[in-house]
């Protein structure tokens, strides 16, 4: 019972993504401005339908790399940039917990294409 009840206390202070700009972060903003620019220009290279939603975007929030890992109970990190009319104007991270049966270790990026906002 209280290793439910510690799972289910993780899952809720773990759950979900969650992004803190400008946090504390092991990579520097040139480090991540370079991977940021690099995984956006590879996307677009090897999807034209990215490429026309990205030249339609008011911005665009790409993680080039983000690391989960976990057995049973998980997490994941990553660094990323909002890029706004091709220049870095924000760095976050995002952070993410989860739990269940899964075993392993994995590395992703993603992009966020902001159709339509305030920015």
């Amino acid at each position: 019972m209280k290793h439910t009840a510690f799972l289910v206390a993780a899952a809720s202070i773990l759950g979900g993504i969650t992004f803190l700009p400008n946090s504390t972060r092991a990579a520097s903003a040139a480090q991540i401005d370079q991977s940021a620019r690099a995984a956006l220009n590879s996307l677009y290279a090897s999807s034209p339908d990215a490429q026309t939603v990205g030249k339609q975007a008011k911005a665009v929030l790409v993680f080039p790399r983000i690391l989960k890992g976990g057995f049973l109970v998980a997490a994941q990190h990553g660094d990323g940039a909002l890029i706004v009319k091709g220049k870095t104007v924000a760095h976050y991270n995002t952070i993410a917990g989860s739990y269940g049966l899964q075993v392993g270790v994995q590395k992703f990026g993603y992009a966020l294409f902001y159709m339509h906002s305030s920015l």
